[in-house]
């Protein structure tokens, strides 16, 4: 086919690692389509952490910069691809918003966003209203016997645009190989050379051991991880009803104030209605571990549970403060409680 050269193949992704696949599927299109560029455009840190906890398990998550420089590496070899960092940094990446920045980046082309044909149904949702409709085409690759044509003119939603749809069979021959089965045989410590691109590989040595597990809600049976978990602490000579307690008790610029906490109601409700040591920004990472401390100590069958939490990550999160725990669909957050908590563990392994 001769090339045409207003044309560009737009590719978005996780490639946690990228593959083989990745690269032949975007090759092909870019071939098959005439098109003069193949862009990557790897998914933001935040998007790609939600969807790997999606899937439970020991995970693997590769950096935006990490995969960034897999795909430049990848692409070396073949001048018509590159790779855009164009989501790097989003909390949630929009399809519509990706492609209006790579056309205002390419605005003498014509951009096609590279579908699978088993996607059809939820893109279909885009064409639903005028105002919706996208701006650039679909570029659609058959697979699984989807006949793409036939369901594009059948559909309501698209058939009166079937001149957005670019419809190839191309991609054959590569549906074995995937970043999951990657993922699987880096674990098993089995070859990759049939998987991934030769300077990948040599970029994925060594991370082995990158693989982790996470625990990212106190709640259930890890309910015995969280501040308001109903365990009495004794601090500074005082018990309270629980860690939480003990903390907000600590704040309190009055002694007077801190025997509110000694009773078992909302410890944060009670903490909004006393004035805070002045000092508090300095001191509270401090006290908090030592409160988070004595929980343990004091509490053996605690520490047991802290201790079968194994290498875990610990993440407090959907905590409202940001400070001690982390959103978890921004990702945003010091997770102050989870590093104590596994400081703690450590210190109890040792």
């Amino acid at each position: 086919m001769e090339v045409c050269k207003g044309r560009i193949v737009v590719m978005g992704g996780s490639f946690n690692p990228p593959t083989l696949a990745h690269l032949q599927l975007l090759e092909q299109a870019v071939e098959a389509s005439g098109a003069r560029l193949g862009i990557f455009v790897p998914v933001s840190d935040a998007y790609l952490t939600r969807k790997m906890r999606r899937s439970g398990g020991r995970q693997l998550r590769l950096s935006e910069m990490q995969r960034y420089r897999m795909l430049c590496a990848m692409c070396a070899d073949y001048p018509q691809l590159t790779v855009s960092p164009v989501e790097f940094g989003t909390v949630r990446a929009q399809t519509r918003e990706t492609m209006a920045q790579l056309a205002d980046q390419y605005p003498q082309d014509e951009i096609f966003f590279l579908i699978g044909a088993d996607k059809l149904g939820m893109v279909a949702g885009w064409f639903e209203h005028p105002e919706r409709i996208p701006p650039f085409c679909l570029l659609v690759v058959c697979r699984d016997g989807i006949d793409a044509k036939a369901f594009i003119a059948s559909d309501p939603r698209t058939s009166a645009y079937t001149d957005r749809f670019l419809i190839l069979n191309i991609g054959e021959g590569m549906e074995t190989v995937s970043s999951t089965r990657v993922r699987a045989c880096m674990e098993e410590g089995t070859p990759l050379d049939d998987l991934v691109h030769p300077s990948v590989a040599r970029m994925l040595e060594g991370m082995e051991d990158a693989f982790f597990e996470e625990i990212t809600r106190f709640k259930d049976e890890y309910a015995f991880l969280a501040l308001s978990f109903p365990s009495p602490v004794e601090y500074e000579g005082v018990v309270y009803p629980s860690a939480e307690a003990a903390l907000y008790a600590a704040r309190c610029a009055e002694e007077s104030d801190r025997a509110r906490f000694l009773r078992g109601t909302n410890p944060a409700a009670t903490a909004a209605k006393c004035t805070p040591r002045a000092d508090w920004a300095e001191i509270h990472r401090d006290v908090l571990e030592e409160i988070v401390r004595a929980k343990f100590e004091q509490h053996p069958g605690l520490a047991a549970q802290l201790l079968a939490t194994g290498d875990a990550r610990l993440i407090a999160g959907g905590m409202k403060d940001l400070l001690f725990g982390v959103d978890l669909y921004t990702c945003r957050g010091e997770n102050l409680l989870g590093r104590v908590l596994m400081a703690i563990r450590e210190e109890m392994k040792a």
